[in-house]
């Protein structure tokens, strides 16, 4: 089988097409101008959290933490129980929580 000299010639002329539209594309897409670019931002640096707090009073706690600063970020059930309930469906009943927060130092 005798096969055309044509068709590794078209295959090395349209690579050569795709890498030079590349190039050009690349020469004129407008990238960072020199001088203007900005400082990367310091990382902040955190102080963490974690306390243990009643159901009941989790509402107060949040208050409290935000108006300290505390940024809450993770509430936890840490102590359960069933609770059968009154039709006798068992229920999870949440005592406890772990709340972790967060603060900008």
């Amino acid at each position: 089988m005798n096969v055309p000299k044509t068709q590794p010639a078209r295959a090395a002329a349209g690579l050569f097409a795709l890498g030079l539209a590349v190039l050009l594309a690349t020469a004129v897409l407008p990238g960072p101008l020199q001088g203007t670019t900005q400082p990367a931002a310091a990382a902040v640096k955190w102080d963490y959290n974690s306390q243990e707090v009643e159901t009941p009073s989790l509402q107060a706690k949040l208050g409290e933490l935000s108006n300290d600063g505390w940024e809450v970020f993770s509430i936890v059930p840490h102590e359960s129980l069933v609770d059968p309930g009154t039709d006798n469906r068992p229920r999870l009943k949440v005592e406890k929580l772990i709340v972790t927060s967060r603060k900008a130092k």
